[in-house]
């Protein structure tokens, strides 16, 4: 429930503050004593809900709340989660207040141990939102605190957007101040570079990532681990050498570890830079550029490097929807970070094709009844059926299951059609990736198709722009000299099937490139034209 609260100039003389407030409490009373102190303070909102909800809130894009009350008996557990995400709200901070306690457990949370409006409004007024960030450490401090117990080690779990599942861990560094509670590395980590200490942070946090990798927890996950390397260390040597070393001991391998730049300040050494890249791919690590945007300097000869895969800043993911700009910066971003050549053959899965074109339709996963209604609505002729299995024509002219409708690396309750014409989408593409890169590409978009009297599927092309589709080698001569009157090559099917076995089924890769094909092959094409067998062709009709 969320309840707003403006009643003009305050009462009582006190100073007007707009605050926000989220209350996590069950209790009438404690509503009515906020309600009666956000009233007296004057231009305050608040929002009220359970425990799970406001770690959604806390975690979402907005609003940002200026207070979190919590109610411990309404916590549900999740107390720690929630002092937690509320410290972690970028600045100015979310200020916890624990309701009913003499004592939080925190110092740095304080508490209001009566549900009466008074001594909430004091709360309130004495409790405004911090800027830790302008919090400064002496080296002496800085120094107790890596060699105490007040760096603490937490894990971020890395999700892969198509269907939700953990494909990594990124390791984050949090200081436990005393007074100021939980820190975030930029309230931090830019004094511990000045102090000179980055290196001695750097091995402190390596050290427990790799203890904790070869826990049986985390080791029987195979998911891969990120670990922050300020650029300073990127570019020692002695660092990394150190880093191998650790690894090398645990026996872990080190394609699970992906070492991530960065960057308290702009890269001037790009060689070295390269260097220290080029040194831990070619010992089996992951290289990522951290937190890319427009704000990065020298981006362009950064995305030049050897870099395996890039971060981009969230705050620039957040305006995506909102922004052309920052979607031009992304598409422009991710395009500068792949090479692509005259001749590359881009191939694309279906399933992007078919989100960006809002081929996704609503869908009761649990409901057969109402796919077999969507699958039929997608057929122009059903050939077969067994069990939920559907063997159905579709209008592209596809003979392949259930219409191509798929609710695989797809969100619950959503299902993914075909694209209407993806010739014309590869073309689309052909033409927009032409125009950011200047580079002749040509485009297959593929999909998973079974195949009549056998085992297994494959990736076939439903779409292709700038590449044959098929090649007619009729009239041309075998090896052996001898004429050949049948055979006709399925190129864009071949493309596709290659492609798959780089981007697999459940890795979340949906592009893959396909360089050095046979340049007579580039040229004008259509699956619909070239590879769909027209009626008077089909013997089995």
């Amino acid at each position: 429930m969320d309840v707003a609260s403006d009643s003009g100039p305050p009462s009582g003389g006190a100073a007007h503050v707009r605050l926000n407030l989220l209350l996590v409490s069950r209790s009438a009373n404690w509503a009515r004593a906020v309600r009666s102190a956000a009233k007296e303070i004057g231009g305050s909102g608040i929002s009220t809900c359970g425990a799970r909800d406001a770690l959604t809130r806390l975690a979402g894009i907005s609003p940002h709340y200026s207070h979190l009350l919590v109610d411990k008996k309404d916590a549900d557990g999740l107390l720690k989660e929630l002092a937690d995400l509320a410290n972690e709200i970028a600045d100015p901070s979310t200020d916890m207040l624990m309701l009913g306690m003499a004592e939080s457990g925190w110092p740095h949370i304080p508490t209001i141990k009566a549900a009466n409006t008074s001594a909430v409004r004091e709360a309130l007024m004495t409790t405004p939102p911090r800027n830790r960030s302008e919090m400064t450490f002496g080296a002496i401090e800085l120094r107790a605190a890596l060699d105490g117990a007040m760096i603490e080690t937490r894990y971020q779990p890395i999700i892969r957007m198509s269907d939700r599942r953990p494909i990594g861990l990124e390791a984050l560094a949090r200081l436990n101040h005393p007074v100021a509670g939980t820190m975030l590395p930029d309230q931090f980590l830019p004094q511990i570079e000045k102090a000179g200490l980055a290196a001695q942070m750097t091995e402190l946090v390596s050290t427990r990532v790799l203890a904790d990798l070869t826990s049986p927890a985390l080791n029987r996950t195979g998911l891969r681990m990120s670990v922050n390397f300020p650029l300073d260390v990127m570019l020692m040597p002695a660092a990394l050498d150190r880093m191998e070393e650790q690894r090398a001991a645990t026996g872990i391998p080190a394609r699970r570890i992906i070492i991530e730049l960065t960057e308290s300040r702009p890269v001037e050494d790009l060689v070295t830079l390269r260097r220290s890249l080029d040194h831990l791919r070619d010992l089996g690590y992951g290289v990522a550029i951290d937190d890319v945007g427009p704000a990065v300097p020298r981006l362009a000869p950064l995305l030049e490097l050897p870099f395996t895969s890039l971060k981009l800043d969230k705050d620039q993911v957040r305006q995506v929807i909102d922004s052309s700009e920052v979607r031009d910066f992304l598409a422009q971003t991710i395009i500068d970070a792949t090479e692509l050549l005259d001749g590359d053959v881009v191939v694309v899965t279906q399933k992007i094709v078919s989100k960006a074109e809002g081929q996704m339709v609503p869908i009761d996963p649990d409901d057969p009844e109402a796919k077999r209604a969507l699958v039929e609505q997608e057929s122009v002729r059903v050939l077969r059926r067994r069990g939920e299995l559907i063997i159905s024509e579709t209008r592209h002219g596809f003979i392949c299951a259930n219409a191509g409708v798929d609710l695989s690396n797809v969100p619950d309750g959503q299902a993914a059609l075909l694209p209407v014409d993806a010739d014309r989408s590869a073309r689309r593409l052909m033409e927009r990736i032409g125009a950011l890169t200047g580079a002749s590409v040509a485009i297959v978009i593929s999909d998973t198709f079974g195949r009549p009297w056998r085992r297994g599927v494959v990736d076939v092309a439903i779409g292709c722009a700038g590449v044959a589709a098929v090649v007619d080698l009729r009239g041309t001569p075998d090896a052996l000299g001898r004429e050949l009157v049948a055979t006709e090559m399925c190129i864009a099917d071949e493309i596709a099937s290659a492609a798959e076995l780089v981007m697999g089924k459940a890795a979340g890769v949906p592009v893959a490139v396909i360089r050095g094909v046979e340049p007579s092959w580039l040229r004008e094409a259509s699956v619909h034209d070239e590879i769909i067998r027209p009626p008077e062709e089909d013997l089995f009709r």
